[in-house]
């Protein structure tokens, strides 16, 4: 049991003061009723007197709680503002996210687009690159022409002049006689000008109405009324002026034109003889000249049909000469005889004329390249020397008339021995009726084509052309 000390004073009726060991308080109230405070809060007291039964109760016990609910209120708003801001983060997080997939998707759209483009130009080329290809091993099927059934017997009848020129027109009197009247018209008119009077009147009396109508109209509505009634009047007062003065001198004008016209008649007349002599002068040097053009091409003609060997060869190596190919080639022709045309031809190598190397397209859009098989390129190699031969051929049978037949041999230079020597590879005899359609022959297989007609051409299994024997003739063509 400890020491207990408390002594009580009366500060003034109803007020009393406390000092003890634990502190000082202070109470005020009635009896039965009474407020304290003290450092244990402010307590209050209520009761019976005389019987020891009381009600205590702590006020300040409230404040205490009203602290500790601010404090965790204040730490429930933390809390809140913390998941406010973990939310806002995540949010945010989530945009960046978003943002990078949108950025990485639009990066992928862009490769896409950019490959899909680089495949699209890729492919161009190498459309282009084998369009060439095919190209140049079917060069000579659009070359190729159909023989004319008639061995040339038009060619050799002379054909009418028709001029080139248009003849002059007919010479119009009348249109003459017209035009005299306007430039006397047009003299007169210089040498007696409109008087001054007549346009100074002109003027006043388009001015008179535009008076007028602004006296009785005032206003914006005057002044449209004003340059409506100037325009008309003056425009009025300007034909009436024209036409009397026209009829003043019309008269005059049409007497002077009248006088005049009878010069004007004869040197109208002498210019378009003129015109007519230099016409029929040129039109008959052109006639001339085209009968004696006329006459050259029948005789040229008439020996092509009667089968002269000179022109009939002259002829076949004309049009060959003509014939257009994407690479260098030449041929040598003979004539022996009226009825068959020897050709020998320097065929192109392979090497110069087929391409070596195939493209495809990557992944990545670009291209490769990789070496072509060469069966592939000889046989294509192979395809070019048959249809040389054809449309040579064919040619040559459109340029001779008489001839029934073609022969036809091909060389080219290969490696034999460390040197290069000429190499025959094809001899074929085309009989004029295995080949005069055309449209046939531009469809054909040209080397299917002269097998069936006998040609001494074989390949390989990786169809690579055979040498074949040298033609007896090669040597005179």
């Amino acid at each position: 049991m400890g020491l207990r000390f408390r002594k009580s004073f009366k500060l003034c009726p109803g007020v009393r003061t406390t000092l003890s060991l634990s502190g000082v308080s202070v109470s005020a109230g009635v009896p039965g009723a009474r407020v304290t405070a003290s450092k244990r809060g402010l307590m209050s007291t209520l009761g019976i007197p005389g019987t020891g039964i009381y009600y205590q109760q702590n006020l300040s016990s409230g404040g205490k709680q009203s602290q500790a609910a601010v404090a965790a209120e204040a730490r429930k708003q933390q809390r809140a503002e913390q998941r406010r801001v973990a939310a806002e983060q995540r949010q945010m997080q989530a945009e960046q996210r978003r943002l990078q997939a949108e950025q990485r998707r639009w990066e992928a759209e862009q490769r896409r687009i950019e490959l899909e483009q680089r495949t699209q130009q890729s492919m161009a080329l190498i459309q282009q690159y084998e369009s060439q290809q095919k190209g140049l091993v079917d060069c000579w099927r659009a070359q190729v022409d159909s023989i004319p059934p008639s061995a040339y017997a038009d060619a050799a009848a002379l054909r009418p002049f028709v001029p080139q020129e248009k003849p002059p027109a007919p010479l119009n009197l009348p249109r003459e006689k017209n035009r005299l009247a306007g430039e006397v018209r047009k003299e007169y008119l210089a040498r007696q000008p409109v008087p001054k009077l007549f346009l100074v009147c002109v003027g006043a009396g388009a001015l008179l109405p535009a008076l007028a109508a602004l006296l009785l109209f005032s206003g914006f509505l005057g002044a449209i009324c004003a340059v409506f009634a100037y325009g008309v009047s003056g425009a009025l007062a300007w034909s009436g002026v024209v036409w009397w003065w026209s009829q003043e001198f019309e008269g005059k004008v049409q007497a002077e034109a009248t006088e005049r016209w009878p010069d004007r008649e004869k040197s109208v007349q002498r210019e378009h003889q003129e015109v007519i002599a230099a016409y029929q002068e040129r039109l008959q040097e052109s006639q001339q000249q085209w009968q004696r053009l006329e006459l050259d091409r029948t005789e040229w003609a008439r020996q092509l049909v009667d089968g002269n060997v000179e022109t009939l060869n002259e002829a076949v190596s004309s049009s060959l000469s003509d014939l257009d190919f994407p690479f260098e080639t030449s041929c040598r022709t003979c004539v022996p005889e009226k009825t068959a045309v020897l050709i020998d031809v320097d065929l192109p190598e392979l090497e110069d004329v087929i391409f070596t190397k195939s493209m495809r397209v990557k992944k990545d859009g670009s291209i490769s390249e990789r070496n072509r098989k060469q069966s592939t390129r000889n046989e294509e190699y192979a395809q070019l020397v048959a249809g040389l031969v054809v449309l040579l051929g064919t040619t040559a049978l459109s340029s001779a008339p008489t001839a029934n037949r073609v022969v036809v041999a091909g060389y080219t230079q290969r490696l034999k021995r460390g040197t290069m020597a000429d190499d025959y590879v094809v001899v074929v005899s085309l009989p004029r009726s295995s080949i005069a359609d055309a449209n046939t022959l531009r469809g054909c297989d040209p080397i299917g084509l002269l097998k069936e007609l006998g040609a001494s051409l074989e390949q390989t299994q990786t169809g690579k052309l055979k040498s074949v024997q040298v033609p007896d003739w090669a040597a005179f063509a």
